[in-house]
This record gives C-alpha cells, sequence and structure tokens, in this order.
C-alpha cells in the first residue's frame, strides 16, 4: 500500500491508523533451487533425456529412410552432451543409426568420457566431503 492510500485511509478514520490483519501464510511451500535440487527429480530429469534423445534417434532414422527432413547431428550431439549419452548409444545400437559416421562416432565417445570424467569428478567430490 503506498504512502498516499494510508494517508486517505487516516483521514476517513479521523486520524486513527487502521489496524490490518497480518497476510496470510503461504498454503505451499516455496519453489526454490535447493527444494528443486533432489534425487528423484535429478534422476527424472536424467531419465527424461535419456528418453528424449533416444527417441530424437528413432525418428532421424525413420526420417532417413523416408528420404525427407532430418534431425541435424548438431542436435542429437547437443542432446547427448546434455546427459543423453545413454539414449543415444541405445538408439545406435537398437536403430543401427549412425554406428560408422564419422566424426559424428568419435564426437559422441568423446562426449561420453567427458561426462564419465565428470561423474567421477563429483562422486569423489562428493565422497570427500
Amino acid at each position: 500500500m503506498s504512502a498516499y492510500a494510508r494517508c486517505l485511509k487516516l483521514r476517513r478514520n479521523g486520524g486513527i491508523p487502521l489496524r490490518l490483519p497480518p497476510p496470510n501464510p503461504p498454503t505451499h511451500p516455496r519453489m526454490n533451487l535447493p527444494t528443486l535440487l533432489t534425487l528423484p527429480n535429478a534422476l527424472g530429469l536424467f531419465a527424461l533425456v535419456n528418453l528424449w534423445t533416444f527417441m530424437l534417434f528413432g525418428f532421424d532414422k525413420i526420417r532417413a529412410a523416408q528420404g525427407s527432413w532430418r534431425v541435424s547431428e548438431g542436435a542429437l550431439l547437443a542432446w547427448a552432451f546434455l546427459g543423453g549419452t545413454i539414449g543415444a548409444y541405445a538408439g545406435r545400437a537398437l536403430f543401427r543409426h549412425k554406428t560408422r559416421k564419422q566424426p559424428f562416432s568419435s564426437h559422441l565417445h568423446q562426449t561420453a568420457i567427458l561426462q564419465g570424467f565428470a561423474v567421477a569428478l563429483v562422486g569423489g567430490w562428493m565422497l570427500a566431503g
């Protein structure tokens, strides 16, 4: 409430300040970063990213067989880099897609190695401390 509105209320009340009831507390917990960064949420996001990456590989294989617009290699590698490496490898194996394509395969292997190092680093940091 602005100072002008408070002044008008005081005038209407004869100069006696009004007592306002306290605001109601929120009925839902605040959604902030520490409450969202839980292990179940992280695992769920990891599963969704891998499922999406897997489906992208399947979609790209279907489109390649049809000879129409396809998912770019950059998009496939980006989703693998964002955590969908397992889905990328599963999609390659199941759909037999992009298995011999270079430099795509080497970039995917490099992404997997980088993520393996990141997991080992975070795991060591968590165990140490």
